[in-house]
């Protein structure tokens, strides 16, 4: 009678410690769960930056602004990213250059317009670190479209597109001090491949029968270039939709072209190519998320 009453009361024991162990467990996921903060997976944000574009003996600088939209799924396993940016009151510096015509003192230009569209697909996943606090990497491929749209088309200040396709390689470092609160450092390397620039502009050595300055419009390709991307979210969840600003930096370097060979009207022979070439933007993202 006794051995069946302290059976009965050994696992009435196990019984009430296994359900107090669950009851903990459930409390303790709760617990965790309300730290981390809701994932809203669509994003629209205004940018605004301080943009320079540099190339040897010319840079032209000044503010650009536009939009960004973003999709970030579950657990960071699909990624979608669209940037828009313009500007047409940028000024541009040009030193001082020699040609047949002699020396050209420096010259410097206002009303410069630059835009560019910035497309990107990537994929990845996430992992816990510890605490509240992950990692997300992600690959993918990505497009931009730069364009120089000159009011004072020259030899030395030419109209140009630039088309790239580039691969990114990043990952988005993640820490929830709060329910509400989410930090994101992003840091992105891109690998510039394919990329073009087609360029129309007045060759000073190519002249029509009647001796006046052709308009000449030339693609060239480029060797392979690189990019890199940074930037710190700090987002703030109200439920249906989160806000965030986000301070960011991004440069592209993009070599110099290979060299093609150009015969003018005095069938002379001529190398030409476009030059190295570099972006950089130092800007801030406002947004809100839903």
């Amino acid at each position: 009678m006794k051995t069946h009453i302290s059976r009965r009361l050994l696992a009435a024991g196990l019984g009430l410690a296994f359900c107090v162990a669950a009851s903990a467990q459930d409390s303790d996921e709760r617990k965790a769960e309300k730290k981390v903060m809701v994932v809203h997976p669509f994003s629209i944000a205004a940018e605004v930056s301080s943009y320079e574009y540099t190339e040897p003996g010319a840079k032209t600088d000044g503010t650009m602004a536009g939009f960004s939209l973003q999709y970030l799924a579950a657990r960071s396993s699909l990624r979608a990213r669209v940037i828009y940016m313009t500007s047409n009151n940028l000024e541009s510096n040009i030193d001082g250059y020699r040609d047949r015509d002699g020396y050209h003192p420096p010259e410097k230009r206002s009303g410069e317009e630059h835009r560019f569209y910035d497309w990107a697909l990537a994929v990845g996943g996430e992992a816990r670190l510890g605490g509240n606090s992950s990692v997300a990497p992600y690959i993918g491929i990505g497009y931009r479209r730069f364009l120089d749209k000159t009011w004072d088309l020259s030899y030395h200040n030419p109209e140009r597109k630039q088309e790239c396709l580039y691969w990114p390689l990043g990952a988005d470092w993640k820490l929830a001090p709060s329910r509400n609160l989410r930090l994101v450092f992003n840091t992105e390397l891109d690998y510039v491949s394919n990329c073009g620039t087609r360029v129309s502009r007045y060759r000073e050595y190519d002249e029509d029968a009647w001796g006046d300055i052709e308009d000449k419009a030339s693609t060239f390709r480029h060797e392979d270039g690189y990019g890199i991307r940074l930037s710190a979210k700090v987002e703030m969840d109200f439920g249906r939709i989160s806000v965030f600003a986000e301070p960011f930096y991004r440069y592209q370097n993009i070599p110099r072209s290979k060299a093609k060979f150009v015969e003018d009207s005095n069938w002379e022979v001529h190398p030409v190519y476009f030059p190295k070439n570099e972006t950089q933007e130092v800007g801030m993202k406002l947004g809100i998320a839903f």
